[in-house]
């Protein structure tokens, strides 16, 4: 899983439970994301789980081999690609900088 990916939901478990609102269903988020094996179970944990991500409204993705989503953050509009290795984001993809963020559970590009 990417370093980037995990650090993000644990900065993020950390940011909710400093709060007086706890989110307790965050463990269980994050077990269940290490246990994804394949793209279409990796879109459907992310549209369960966006909100705790800091995103506040969601776009359905209409693909579901490359799922790319239209998301709100603060105010922002972002597009966000999800795909499980690096690599497979770097092929299929010929110009990456068309996404705000890419959310991979494994960095294998080297």
């Amino acid at each position: 899983m990417s370093a980037k990916v995990w650090d993000a939901l644990f900065d993020r478990k950390v940011t909710l439970e400093s709060n007086t609102r706890k989110d307790v269903g965050m463990d269980k988020a994050i077990q269940d994301l290490l246990s994804i094996r394949s793209i279409s179970e990796f879109a459907y944990w992310f549209e369960l789980n966006y909100e705790r991500l800091g995103f506040t409204t969601m776009q359905q993705s209409a693909s579901v081999s490359h799922p790319i989503y239209t998301m709100k953050q603060q105010n922002m509009v972002l597009k966000v690609a999800l795909e499980l290795r690096t690599s497979e984001f770097l092929e299929f993809y010929q110009h990456p900088e068309q996404f705000d963020m890419v959310m991979c559970l494994e960095n294998d590009a080297r």
